[in-house]
């Protein structure tokens, strides 16, 4: 048996440990293709055992062609010029970087564009922030929003540090002239802790039933508190209601065997949990739930209930209705087995263990560890984007260095380190402005939906990454914010009721989840207030987001019925409903709603992998597609976080350096230099050091798949295959690729085949 696979003591978080073995199988898979077809054989043949193959858990050294060993490249500074495509927070960090290498090194000079389709001006892509005025808490943030503070978002904190965002807290007068300045990381509150009780507050509808509090503390006066048994038509798992737990705590403690097999697979020296985990891999959450697990694998001990309750958890298979209840109220609460509100209908056709090794990532916190602390950005997440861009401005000497209504439509390989971008149709499709550039290399950080609306006919994407530009889900979510003349929730409602510092509301209503803000916990009853009255995710964004266009006045109304209906009191009089309606209606002022797939810059609001995406599809997508480098939250572990788009952009700058300094004798010495800088290590500096799920070999691996791409390109530019015979082009793709193969130094004798 091989090597343990996942190693629960490092440092490096379960998920990037689970995704370097995904980069490996890609490498090893993109890279047998090419020997099989170089032995004239079948390139998805798996009966075959040559020496040429990559084969085990770990990857041998990669196949050198020039990186020097040691000495620096002498002379006139090597000029490189990159396009980067798109000013969201991986296109924006790309810059930051280069700017980076061009003062730690002098061998290379890179020069670069950023080219953003936004006609508004405004850069940071899902980094959105909507202010309905000048107000200094009249705002939302419409895409990412908060940050927490722990080992696998190092890389963000260290970027706030580096553009002086600084630790913070607001005035609890109340005095906006005492706050901290604007981009300063104030706590943000996961859950509404009543300051006179000192226990969660918060409210909870389900079932047309209202309770208040946190699930734990209702579900302790009554186990089935939303009376879902009421209806005998429901058949929810009468066992698991028993238990008076959250459906949360449940499901973490049902698969608890399975993450505890994950850490102590170093301990035993054995893959078992990896094992285990990658036999679920073709299954979806539901599917899990719903298999027949009898007996209960024999690899995975019985899950038991969490101390200090004893016996055993009732296992799967759970019907449809249990199911929902799952799904319904899981994801409520930080250490569940999902993450924060991440809550919607459907939400469960993700991948099973995308959720499980999430789960591990974000399970925090562990034993003898201090509690997670979360963040956000007072003023709003864009002012990161908007602190980036202007060191951007600064560093490069030009006060408007990204490209706005700069719409790219084209990118084509045209040579070796030449590939050319067509601007808003590109000089030769369009009398409108349009113009066609050529760079070294390309950077793509937009969204895969983007990427798919340009002609990629000429880049020589390798089939899992087309693939993956077409089929690889993205979620939809959708916010509503509603800008009132007062707080209302913090001051107006009933003692017991009243939501004073953040947190969450809980529903199955059309509204779903509702975010208390904590950025305006302390502003008193006589300004205005924003309150993000909605925050959906998977089916219920689709559903609410086609109430969303010109005219919202059938959305409004919901919006403010949900709302009522949510905070309504228990057994709540039709009196009491009255007045909280005449309550919210009459504060309503103005509200602000966004649909991510609806955004065409954006096509969706976050990479959502289903099952065999992530493992048969991410760890080729992130090899260099020739001189085309695709980045972005997408492109890393982390789906939909921040930490995920600057992990990406530092891999991808890699591997093209990679490329570069392995297979181009002239540069070769050069770019050695740039990758000694950008594979340094410093944990105070963002713009250097590896992701963790990638290390040197495995670069200099991506670099040679990369160049034999551009290479076998080339090559049938100048002799198509496609106009040659079967037979001739059979032989002739041999030949290439033995050729090729030679040239990047591999070794075996290929004609004997």
């Amino acid at each position: 048996m091989g090597p343990p696979l996942l190693d629960i003591s490092s440092p490096v978080s379960i998920r990037a440990q689970w995704a370097r073995q995904h980069a490996i199988y890609g490498i090893k898979e993109e890279w047998n293709k090419l020997v099989r077809l170089a032995h004239g054989r079948r390139p998805d043949d798996e009966s075959l055992d040559l020496p040429e193959l990559i084969t085990g858990d770990t990857l041998d050294e990669a196949p050198l062609k020039t990186i020097p060993k040691d000495g620096t490249a002498g002379g006139d500074p090597l000029a490189i010029n990159v396009g980067i495509v798109g000013a969201g927070a991986a296109g924006l960090f790309s810059a930051l970087v280069l700017e980076y290498l061009n003062t730690a090194q002098t061998s290379v000079k890179f020069t670069y564009d950023i080219l953003e389709a936004d006609t508004t001006n405004r850069s940071g892509g899902r980094l959105y922030t909507h202010n309905f005025s000048q107000q200094p808490h009249d705002y939302y943030d419409v895409g990412a929003m908060r940050f927490p503070k722990h080992a696998v978002m190092d890389r963000t904190f260290s970027l706030f540090a580096d553009l002086g965002m600084d630790f913070g807290s607001l005035d609890p007068n109340g005095n906006w002239a005492n706050d901290p300045p604007l981009g300063t990381l104030i706590p943000y509150y996961l859950t509404n802790i009543d300051p006179t009780s000192g226990v969660p507050q918060e409210p909870w509808r389900f079932n047309n039933v209202n309770n208040w509090g946190s699930y734990s503390s209702i579900a302790t006066e009554d186990k089935d508190p939303w009376k879902f048994t009421a209806d005998k038509t429901l058949q929810i798992d009468t066992r698991l209601l028993a238990l008076k737990m959250s459906p949360g705590d449940i499901m973490t403690a049902l698969l608890e065997p399975l993450r505890q097999q994950l850490r102590d697979d170093i301990k035993n020296q054995t893959n078992t949990g990896w094992q285990t985990l990658m036999s679920f891999d073709n299954m979806t959450m539901t599917q899990f739930l719903s298999s027949v697990r009898s007996p209960w694998p024999a690899s995975l001990p019985q899950p038991t209930l969490p101390p200090p309750m004893t016996g055993d958890v009732p296992l799967p298979p759970y019907n449809y209705d249990t199911i929902q209840w799952f799904e319904t109220f899981n994801g409520g609460n930080q250490g569940q087995l999902t993450c924060c509100d991440r809550r919607g209908t459907n939400w469960y056709d993700q991948a099973f263990s995308e959720i499980v090794l999430e789960s591990l990532d974000f399970d925090f916190p562990k034993p003898g560890d201090p509690d997670t602390k979360w963040y956000c950005i007072l003023g709003g997440a864009q002012q990161l984007a908007t602190k980036m861009e202007a060191k951007i401005n600064a560093l490069s000497g030009n006060p408007s260095k990204v490209e706005y209504s700069s719409q790219v439509t084209a990118l084509a390989q045209v040579d070796a380190m030449k590939v050319n971008v067509d601007i808003n149709g590109g000089e030769s499709k369009s009398a409108d402005g349009g113009e066609t550039r050529s760079y070294s290399c390309v950077f793509n950080t937009t969204a895969l939906g983007c990427l798919e609306h340009m002609d990629t006919t000429a880049v020589l994407f390798n089939s899992a990454t087309r693939q993956a530009v077409r089929s690889l889900g993205y979620g939809p979510s959708c916010k509503v914010a509603i800008k009132f003349t007062r707080p209302w929730w913090i001051h107006d409602l009933p003692t017991g009721t009243a939501v004073k510092r953040g947190g969450l509301g809980h529903s199955d209503l059309n509204i779903r989840t509702c975010v208390y803000p904590s950025y305006n916990i302390y502003d008193p009853d006589s300004v205005t207030a924003v309150l993000l009255c909605t925050y959906t995710w998977q089916q219920d964004a689709e559903r609410l987001g086609s109430l969303m266009g010109d005219d919202e006045t059938q959305l409004r109304t919901l919006l403010i019925a949900d709302l009522v209906r949510l905070h309504a009191p228990s057994n709540a009089t039709p009196k009491q409903l009255e007045d909280l309606h005449i309550l919210i209606h009459g504060s309503y002022d103005s509200h602000f709603a966004w649909d991510w797939y609806k955004e065409p810059n954006a096509a969706g609001a976050f990479a959502f992998f289903r099952p065999f995406q992530f493992s048969e599809m991410w760890g080729k997508m992130i090899i260099p597609a020739g001189d085309v480098v695709v980045m972005g939250e997408h492109a890393s572990p982390h789906h939909a976080w921040v930490v995920g788009a600057l992990e990406s952009a530092v891999h991808g700058i890699a591997a093209w350096c990679s490329m570069t300094a392995t297979h181009n004798t002239v540069h070769a010495a050069a770019m050695k230099d740039v990758l000694d800088v950008l594979t340094s290590t410093d944990p105070n500096n963002p713009y250097v050091g590896l992701p963790p799920y990638m290390d040197l070999n495995m670069e200099l691996w991506h670099g040679c798949l990369g160049a034999a791409v551009r290479q076998g390109m080339l090559e049938d530019r100048q002799e198509p295959l496609g106009r040659l015979t079967l037979n001739d082009r059979a032989g002739t793709e041999k030949q290439r690729a033995a050729a090729l193969l030679t040239k990047l130094g591999i070794k075996g004798d290929f004609a004997k085949a």
